[in-house]
């Protein structure tokens, strides 16, 4: 099976005015945050493997992430913004998505530092309980023509990488039990990348609120498919119809959380791909266990179930990986027995500091 490899990164903010703030949809413009996007750089060869999308928002590697508002009559108005969302090409190797990843960070943060914006690493806004902008009619019929088009405004408060996998090689049949094979087992394996234990300007009660309020009605996995004849109808979506030739028989993961270092999406990459190349585990589901979820988002892996069956899937993939890509299956063994969890270094500092502003500060989006 051969695979191509790419990787989206949404990357929240926190700005400095008079004082530090978290960049969202009430204090920072769309504007603002095009200044930013206007200098860096665009490739043309990009555009065959990256959609742009008919607002144009999405021109280049890096670009706005929000909630797209429209004029009654269709027309765009203005975005809502979230964050920014760096997206690299497809490479036939982990470690040359990574590369991207890493230049593209350099170029943006280097412009972001200029105006006083700083990257930084969470998964939903700490800040903000509800995002519940009022809507016209043309916006209330466009945000029901799909499953994520009604949850819209739920992932304008998440951030969240999506790890692509293309396989052209396989047909759709088999490109759906693998994206119903991730989204079962979908809640044993997310906790290694939870970091959103803030909810309400307050350190919440478990792990990862983005899990807790995010999955069952956001996708864990979609498929990108060669034919859409094949689509299946559920909510959320499991399938999507290809909107550009570069995306037909690609498969996203869409349940991890923001992670804050590239060893760890280098991990989560080697970990995904096993599961995909693994022919023992048998579980399959057409949708999230928002349950299973919500526990794991809760108690990772110091809950038994969550922990035994993560350390079985573990077990599974390494008979599909080199000895290389097993080191990388072993650290992720030693997080579930100790449940030493990335997430553990924004609580331990926000006990110290007692302040999630100076937490996101300390803590950076992307640890190179």
């Amino acid at each position: 099976m051969e695979f191509k490899f790419g990787l989206e990164v949404e990357v929240p903010l926190v700005r400095k005015k008079k004082r530090f703030i978290f960049v969202d949809f009430l204090n920072t413009s769309f504007n603002e945050l095009s200044i930013i996007i206007k200098k860096i750089p665009k490739f043309k060869s990009d555009y065959k493997y990256l959609r742009i999308g008919d607002l144009k928002i999405k021109e280049k590697r890096i670009y706005i992430e929000g909630y797209e508002r429209f004029y009654p009559n269709g027309s765009f108005r203005t975005c809502l913004i979230k964050g920014l969302e760096i997206r690299t090409t497809p490479h036939l190797k982990i470690e040359d998505v990574l590369k991207e990843l890493r230049e593209s960070y350099f170029i943006l943060k280097k412009h972001l530092l200029k105006l006083s914006f700083f990257p930084t690493w969470i998964s939903f806004n700490p800040f903000k309980k509800h995002f519940e902008p009022s809507l016209n009619k043309y916006e209330k019929k466009m945000r029901k023509e799909s499953p994520e088009s009604l949850t819209a405004n739920l992932a304008n408060l998440t951030f969240g990488p999506d790890f692509n996998f293309s396989i052209k090689s396989l047909d759709d049949k088999k490109l759906i039990d693998i994206a119903m094979k991730l989204t079962y087992y979908s809640p044993f394996i997310v906790p290694f990348s939870f970091s959103s234990p803030f909810f309400n300007k307050k350190l919440w009660r478990g792990y990862s609120y983005r899990t807790y309020k995010r999955t069952g009605l956001r996708p864990s996995c979609l498929v990108f498919l060669n034919d859409s004849r094949n689509m299946i109808k559920s909510f959320p979506s499991l399938t999507q119809i290809s909107r550009i030739e570069a995306e037909k028989g690609r498969i996203e993961f869409k349940a991890f959380d923001t992670c804050g270092s590239l060893k760890m999406y280098q991990t989560l990459f080697i970990l995904l791909k096993g599961l995909i190349l693994d022919d023992s585990l048998k579980k399959r589901s057409l949708v999230p266990n928002y349950k299973a979820h919500k526990i794991s988002a809760l108690y990772g892996f110091k809950n038994e179930l969550i922990k035994k069956e993560a350390l079985k899937i573990l077990s599974s993939v390494m008979n599909y990986l080199d000895n290389k890509e097993k080191d990388f299956i072993y650290f992720l063994k030693e997080i579930v027995l100790s449940n030493n969890l990335p997430v553990l270094k924004l609580i331990d500092d926000f006990k110290k500091s007692r302040s999630i502003i100076k937490t996101l500060l300390n803590n950076e989006n992307i640890s190179l």
